[in-house]
């Protein structure tokens, strides 16, 4: 079907005018020329709520996107700003239009993605025995305090790397096919992803995953999976190689009740590989079975932070919401600005150190508002990012998943 660059789907004139696009545009430049540039997606876009300049803005990009396909700018002319996003996709949700923002975006990072940075990735990601030896130097070093030694020696990017070791790592060391029986009545069988962060820096989450959903009724089956979902990857410019280690995930874990990611970041990146598979984060899963278990109180005020993938794409935050308001005793503070992005996004946070450090500066002011005891993220990268926000912000407020409260409401 020949697409006419001059009016929208539906047959309308656009609204921007004329465009010097051949009419035998490539198929991503319709979306794009949906963009009203309208503006509703300013507020929501949280590069933009920093500079304010129009550049670091979802339909500033957008218009970049366009003059590069009309050949008025060349890819490196542009490809500061569009590296500045976040790839939050909080736009997406207000666009009247639907642009596919995220697709574009993605399109482009592929597009110019360095041979170096690809093999970086594929180097580290795709070695569990790689990204073990850096969960075990990250663990040493935060134990034994070497950290500062590490920073004052290492580069700027690798720094940001330091600042963000969480406070107290664990590891999760798990025999691949295990299978972990449920307790009591069996309610049903569900496949666990193991992702490339949480088994270094976060263990707990994993463990505290498997003994809640045993205590609930399911068997927890974690298969033989690759050491990483593709998601970092598909977020840096290597989609191809991203997109072929989340068909190799799901492979590996299909065939059961549900496929559980406790990441959310990567629970989105494969939910939208293959829609028609039951992909979910642990604690929609749960909303949605039902607890059998009974709660034990928790006296505590906590802030939940929604990371941006579980609110745009999942859709699921409201089921984490009410599984943490039916524990008795505990209070939920909503944070001014809750559903803006912290920062991290994906590798953004050591790509655009400076922007992304002012932007975790802005949730930990809203979050210390709280005046919470902890924070509450479902996200390993968020948390990563939240905890070093605040750490630099002078709180020592923990950063946990909302897995480990159920835990503790459960089996404490």
């Amino acid at each position: 079907m020949k697409i006419d660059p001059q009016a929208t789907p539906d047959g309308f004139p656009r609204p921007e005018g004329d465009t010097h696009l051949h009419p035998e545009a490539p198929p991503m430049l319709p979306g794009l020329l949906d963009c009203m540039h309208c503006g509703l997606c300013l507020q929501d876009c949280p590069t933009y709520r920093i500079t304010g300049a129009e550049t670091d803005s979802p339909r500033g990009r957008l218009a970049l996107l366009r003059a590069a396909g009309e050949g008025r700018l060349t890819d490196a002319e542009m490809q500061p700003a569009l590296d500045r996003c976040l790839a939050c996709r909080g736009c997406e949700p207000v666009c009247p239009s639907s642009v596919p923002y995220h697709s574009l975006l993605e399109a482009f990072q592929t597009r110019t993605a360095s041979p170096k940075t690809r093999r970086r990735l594929n180097t580290w990601l795709g070695s569990r025995r790689r990204l073990a030896i850096a969960g075990f130097t990250a663990r040493f070093a935060r134990r034994f305090r070497l950290l500062p030694l590490f920073r004052a020696v290492a580069p700027a990017k690798l720094r940001r790397l330091t600042d963000a070791i969480p406070a107290q790592p664990k590891a999760f060391r798990v025999r691949p096919g295990s299978r972990f029986e449920a307790k009591g009545e069996v309610r049903g069988s569900v496949s666990l992803h193991l992702g490339c962060v949480d088994p270094q820096m976060f263990g707990e989450v994993l463990q505290h995953s498997i003994e809640v959903l045993q205590q609930e009724g399911f068997h927890v089956e974690v298969p033989t999976q690759p050491s990483c979902c593709g998601a970092l990857e598909a977020h840096a410019g290597a989609g191809d190689i991203g997109r072929h280690r989340g068909n190799a995930t799901l492979r590996a874990l299909r065939g059961h009740q549900a496929i559980l990611v406790p990441a959310s970041g990567c629970a989105s990146f494969l939910s939208e590989l293959d829609p028609k598979l039951p992909v979910m984060d642990p604690m929609a899963f749960l909303h949605q079975m039902g607890l059998r278990s009974e709660l034990r109180p928790i006296p505590e005020r906590i802030a939940y932070d929604p990371p941006c993938h579980q609110h745009h794409v999942l859709k699921s935050t409201g089921a984490t919401r009410a599984l943490l308001r039916s524990i008795p005793g505990l209070e939920l503070a909503e944070a001014e600005d809750a559903e803006l992005c912290c920062g991290a996004g994906g590798t953004a946070f050591l790509r655009e150190p400076e922007l992304t450090q002012e932007v975790g500066r802005n949730k930990a002011t809203c979050l210390i508002e709280t005046r919470a005891t902890q924070v509450v993220s479902g996200n390993s990268g968020c948390r990563l990012q939240l905890e070093a926000s605040l750490r630099a912000s002078g709180s020592s407020l923990p950063v946990r998943h909302p897995i480990s409260l159920l835990h503790r409401a459960i089996l404490a």
